[in-house]
């Protein structure tokens, strides 16, 4: 943890490199937001994907999101390079989908084992479902490993279904009255993460643009509206940001990570809701925050290091 507070400090660590506004607003086919430093994983490879290190059981596991920011990377990668060995990391990635993904058409994203605290309807994750999807379409539509075949589609469909099922039923959605939301973590007391929720809606609206289906419309819409009429609750007075809906106050990185979501969102849909709480939260991401914010993680990182994951 020490090792890695410094790599933090000196913006060298994997997994908290800036991730800024996505080159899809220049070329209109990478993603919404910059996971091209993801493909740079110096740690430890099983089956051409990164494997992540977890030292409170000393093991290596698959981790869906990070292995889908590897392949979305991979992807902006190659749409800016050209460069064909790309291609060799988006194919190892799709490959790695079919053999991981489950009957029900979702990953282990293995929360019942990483956190002790809480109960879960299932091991699925909106944001790996939502990536999933933005991955598998960029796949299929620009034939990304010489495979355009009624499988991926199929796939892409099936991965859809569901991401907006029922979190009882094994989905990833909260449905309430006329509001959706979509769930990082399917937990038992409605809990919603902010850039996970939006990575959903990232993928919702990849469906909606490539089907056109009045289904993808339909969840698109109310989730939109959705986090609209809820955005202020993720917001302090100060400009700084809250990770959920419970209260937990983000880390820089995220406040940086909400900065760009939130942008790309305003960019898509052209909703002024948007705009005004991207210019409240750059306005809020002063260097006293900053300082402010980086201690009251580094507290909260001890206190449950027992969910502390690494590259070793």
């Amino acid at each position: 943890m020490a090792r890695d507070f410094l790599r933090i400090m000196g913006g060298k660590d994997y997994f908290h490199q800036r991730q800024g506004l996505g080159r899809y607003f220049q070329d209109g086919c990478s993603y919404y937001n910059d996971l091209r430093g993801k493909v740079h994983w110096t740690g430890k490879y099983r089956n051409g994907v990164p494997v992540l290190f977890i030292p409170s059981k000393n093991n290596y596991i698959f981790f869906p999101v990070m292995i889908l920011h590897y392949g979305l990377g991979s992807i902006d990668m190659y749409f800016y390079t050209s460069d064909s060995k790309y291609l060799g990391n988006i194919t190892r990635v799709y490959e790695w989908i079919l053999n991981n993904i489950n009957s029900k058409y979702y990953f282990d994203n293995l929360f019942l084992e990483l956190d002790q605290d809480h109960e879960f309807y299932s091991n699925n994750s909106a944001m790996a479902q939502g990536e999933a999807l933005s991955f598998l379409i960029r796949v299929f539509k620009y034939n990304l490993i010489g495979e355009k075949s009624n499988k991926i589609e199929d796939l892409i469909k099936n991965i859809f279904v569901n991401l907006i099922a029922s979190i009882e039923n094994n989905g990833t959605a909260i449905k309430k009255q006329d509001k959706v939301y979509f769930c990082e973590c399917c937990r038992k007391d409605d809990y919603v993460i902010l850039n996970g929720w939006i990575y959903a809606i990232f993928g919702l609206y990849d469906f909606n643009q490539y089907f056109k289906d009045e289904k993808s419309k339909q969840y698109l819409m109310a989730t939109l509206k959705t986090l609209e009429n809820d955005i202020k609750a993720y917001l302090l007075n100060n400009g700084w940001s809250y990770y959920d809906n419970k209260g937990r106050v983000c880390s820089p990185f995220y406040q940086d990570l909400h900065i760009n979501l939130i942008n790309a969102l305003y960019k898509l849909t052209n909703r002024e809701v948007f705009k005004r709480a991207y210019h409240q939260l750059k306005k809020g991401y002063t260097l006293f925050n900053r300082g402010r914010y980086t201690f009251a993680k580094i507290i909260e990182k001890f206190q449950e290091n027992y969910k502390y994951t690494t590259q070793k």
